[in-house]
Parts: C-alpha cells; sequence; structure tokens
C-alpha cells in the first residue's frame, strides 16, 4: 500500500470516526445543530411576525452559497394576502424588511462558517425574493449584469 492510499483510508476512517461521535452528542443534547439557542429560536420564527433568521441563496448563483438574511415582519406570512390593496392606509407601511447578516447577531459565529455543512437543513425559500431573482434572470437574459 503506498503513502498515499494510507493516508487517504485513515483520514476516511478519522472522518467517520468523528461523524459518529458528533452524532452521538447530538442525540445526547450535548451539541446542537445551531450555533446558538438564541439563533434556533430565531430561525423557527420564519414566515412570523417579528424579528427571524432566513437562509436562502441566489437561483442564479452557480456557487449556490446560502445567504443569511435577518428579517423583521409586521405581520404573518399567511395574513399578508387578506390586507386591504391600494391606497387604503394614511401612510406607507413596510409589510417586512431584511438584511443580509454575514455573522451570528447574538453569539458572534462566522454563519458561513458554522453552516458550512448543513445550511440545507436551515433552507428556507423567501417568497418576497422571487421578484428579485426574475429581474436578475432578466438582466442576465439582456446581457445586463448591473
Amino acid at each position: 500500500m503506498s503513502i498515499g492510499t494510507f493516508f487517504k483510508k485513515w483520514h476516511k476512517q478519522r472522518l467517520d470516526k468523528n461523524k459518529a461521535i458528533e452524532k452521538k452528542l447530538k442525540d445526547r443534547g450535548i451539541i446542537s445543530d445551531y450555533c446558538c439557542e438564541v439563533f434556533e429560536r430565531f430561525v423557527e420564527n420564519r414566515d412570523k411576525k417579528g424579528l427571524s433568521i432566513l437562509v436562502d441563496y441566489s437561483k442564479y448563483d452557480k456557487t449556490k452559497e446560502p445567504y443569511f438574511w435577518l428579517q423583521m415582519r409586521a405581520v404573518d406570512t399567511n395574513q399578508q394576502s387578506s390586507l386591504p390593496k391600494g391606497n387604503s392606509y394614511p401612510c406607507n407601511i413596510t409589510l417586512w424588511t431584511e438584511t443580509r447578516v454575514l455573522y451570528c447577531p447574538w453569539c458572534g459565529k462566522k454563519l458561513k462558517k458554522f453552516y458550512r455543512r448543513n445550511w440545507e437543513t436551515l433552507f428556507a425559500p423567501i417568497h418576497e425574493h422571487s421578484e428579485i431573482y426574475e429581474k436578475d434572470a432578466e438582466k442576465i437574459r439582456e446581457g445586463n449584469s448591473e
């Protein structure tokens, strides 16, 4: 057996052993899939009124890297369609707003690094982004990437 083959086999065994240990610790509740408890609660609050964390990616980004968003909603997503349309309000009302975050606002962990292996488990397509994606796709089709 060559030294390269030996190290590949050894490395795979180490990874398998580490995964088994990680699974046992998660099963016992010693480690979590989340960087902190607050982050977990805010992920669970997505599509509800108030602050939440959402994970999405651009359909047109070939790397499919995750984008983490801190979002604030005035109403639950399922109640948004029942609101009156048009100019029936005395002023402009923002139903939702968001900003991209790179670090956990509560524990400071770098999100892309912490969730590099399992961000797909947090993935939730953001309805409001579909219109943005369509505009991006149109620009790409027209050859204008601004």
